[in-house]
């Protein structure tokens, strides 16, 4: 079951108090299961959880015009251009499948008459097997919960491919080790052999006080049989002596841009807080002079001009952090 705004949301009133909107918001959020971009951050301090538990909700908000569910036909209307021109939804869809639009419409129509399974009609489209079962209950197509596919016995049954996941989902702080270890029925001794091969030359619990964004970038680039980069980011982050926290706490969205330093505007970029087109409109300057900006900054960290995934992106704006709050510290009079 994918997490929903919701479950994150404990106290509606208290949330819109300390973000300064309205309740009537808050509840329009939840109903949507999105946030603004531009009020993740806010949100994040608010809830006291990591930025990127809040990611997947960030989207422009709108009033949904109809309630009315949707069904396979009305995806056919889209195809054939006989929808409602004034519906959101419809509009959305199209820009999101452009040209690929008839090729869902066919694979959900043979997913719906059980022809293909939903890993093939992933990989056809592809998207996750989580997207595709979204898709399918937004056009009322979903059977229900899908039942997992039989594992073979034995208490050391897991595959190659199994145990890699199995020790990237805990490099990644997905899964604690023991629970992971009691998920696959395997000993968390064994587990931890797993780890150790890939890991080396870490271990695991020197990176139990890493970030998420940090870990999950490390996984990444394990997966992907990359250069470390997250390991020497955050050497050069010690060796100049910043503090890269656990759970960092960002700064709130300010009211005038104009006035803030250029590494808030970097961070703003990195975090999908805003676009760098948005920011230059309200610099009244150009996106193409912010982005020199940022790989600029980047150049002087030893980075790539442009981070992996949105995790790396984040953990490079954690390091930009500790630095602007390391200089506030050293230029601060007595």
């Amino acid at each position: 079951m994918e997490n929903t705004l919701r479950q994150l949301v404990k106290n509606q009133a208290a949330l819109a108090r300390d973000v300064g909107v309205s309740a009537q918001t808050v509840r329009n959020w939840l109903e949507l299961n999105a946030i603004p971009p531009r009020r993740i951050i806010e949100v994040a301090n608010a809830l006291d959880v990591e930025l990127t538990e809040l990611l997947p909700f960030a989207q422009k908000t709108y009033k949904p015009v109809s309630t009315k569910p949707k069904t396979l036909d009305d995806l056919r209307l889209i195809l054939e251009g006989s929808h409602d021109p004034n519906d959101p939804s419809a509009q959305r869809i199209k820009g999101t499948w452009g040209e690929r639009l008839p090729l869902l419409y066919e694979t959900l129509v043979r997913l719906q008459a059980k022809k293909i399974t939903i890993r093939e009609a992933a990989e056809t489209l592809g998207i996750t097997k989580s997207a595709v079962h979204n898709i399918r209950k937004r056009y009322g197509t979903a059977p229900g919960k899908l039942k997992g596919e039989k594992k073979p016995e034995g208490r050391y049954s897991l595959t190659a491919k199994e145990a890699r996941k199995l020790t990237l989902d805990v490099i990644a702080g997905r899964k604690t080790a023991r629970s992971a270890a009691n998920g696959a029925k395997i000993s968390l001794r064994t587990l931890h052999r797993h780890i150790e091969d890939v890991l080396r030359p870490l271990y695991l619990n020197e990176i139990s006080h890493w970030s998420k964004n940090f870990r999950l970038a490390l996984a990444y680039e394990i997966e992907k049989n990359m250069p470390r980069h997250s390991l020497m980011w955050r050497k050069w982050a010690e060796n100049r002596q910043l503090l890269l926290k656990k759970a960092p706490v960002w700064p709130k969205s300010p009211q005038n841009w104009r006035e803030v330093s250029i590494r808030r505007v970097i961070i703003a970029i990195l975090t999908g807080e805003h676009t760098a087109t948005e920011l230059a409109a309200m610099w009244e300057g150009e996106a193409h002079i912010l982005m020199e900006h940022v790989e600029r900054e980047l150049r002087q960290m030893g980075m790539p001009a442009l981070p992996l995934t949105i995790h790396h992106q984040v953990a490079v704006a954690e390091i930009i952090l500790a630095r602007e709050s390391y200089f506030r510290k050293a230029h601060a009079g007595p």
